[in-house]
């Protein structure tokens, strides 16, 4: 399950299309765009 956690009102946003490894943290004032890969942490 991919961790999402929001910052001072700032939660990351990801595009549908992008992959977020399961292991992945995303925090605070992140976009991940269009086809876009992130990694395992």
């Amino acid at each position: 399950m991919v961790k999402v956690y929001e910052i001072d009102g700032l939660r990351p946003v990801v595009h549908p299309t992008a992959y977020v490894h399961p292991t992945a943290v995303l925090i605070g004032d992140v976009i991940v765009g269009a086809r876009c890969y992130v990694g395992p942490l």
